[in-house]
């Protein structure tokens, strides 16, 4: 399958349009529910729980967004769901509950690794689904999966050369024997390290990860078909 049209025509929000503070942090209701309302796509990460659901979450620690200890395979869904993110109003949301609520939002979906059980869980929830989405993982298993499983269903593979912030990446590097591992129909790039490799085929659309800044966004125009962004309106 090739990429669909919103992949690279509609901007994509990193982690939905959230905003500094409680009230629209990061992977939530709130933040979905802006970047719909903005007219954009919104990218999303999702991992499962202790009981097996796929919740809406970034970080593979509570402590940043909930302040307590602990993984987020460590709890059951319904004890996850009473933390508040950041503090505020916002809970952690299923992924069901996202699909649920925005069913015309265009949700490019990043599986975390290190988790078998993931991709079959994400595409139970996915069978059936009318609204646009798209899947994603650094892991070219992962991609795999689904390029055999569900051939149909868009794709990518997350890619980079060097990661330029702080966190130490567990993500594995780009090697060029991804690409015929994954089968992917785009690939979505590190924006610092655009332009892509030269062994991505050209006839796979090239997004970009994260843009945040002017020059950023300067390079993405340049090199890439779409942008991953955050902290403006793209």
């Amino acid at each position: 399958m090739n990429a669909p049209g919103w992949l690279t025509d509609r901007p994509i929000a990193h982690r939905g349009l959230h905003a500094p503070g409680p009230d629209r942090p990061e992977n939530s209701v709130a933040a979905l529910a802006a970047a719909e309302a903005h007219g954009y796509a919104a990218e999303i990460d999702v991992q499962r729980t202790a009981d097996g659901e796929v919740v809406v979450f970034h970080d593979r620690e509570l402590r940043r967004l909930c302040g307590v200890d602990g993984p987020v395979s460590g709890r059951r869904l319904q004890d996850l769901q009473r933390l508040r993110l950041l503090g505020g109003p916002e809970t952690i949301p299923s992924l069901f509950e996202a699909l649920d609520l925005f069913p015309d939002l265009p949700l490019l979906i990043e599986l975390k690794m290190g988790d078998a059980g993931l991709a079959p869980a994400v595409a139970a929830l996915l069978d059936g689904r009318d609204g646009p989405f798209a899947v994603q993982s650094f892991d070219p298993a992962i991609v795999a999966w689904f390029a055999e499983n569900r051939p149909d269903w868009p794709r990518g593979l997350i890619a980079y050369r060097s990661l330029r912030f702080s966190m130490r990446a567990k993500e594995p590097r780009y090697q060029p024997e991804f690409i015929e591992i994954a089968r992917p129909d785009f690939v979505a790039w590190n924006v610092k390290d655009l332009p892509a490799d030269p062994t991505v085929p050209e006839h796979l659309p090239v997004i970009t990860w994260t843009v945040r800044t002017p020059s950023d966004l300067r390079r993405a125009r340049a090199h890439a078909a779409n942008v991953i962004f955050e902290g403006f309106l793209a």
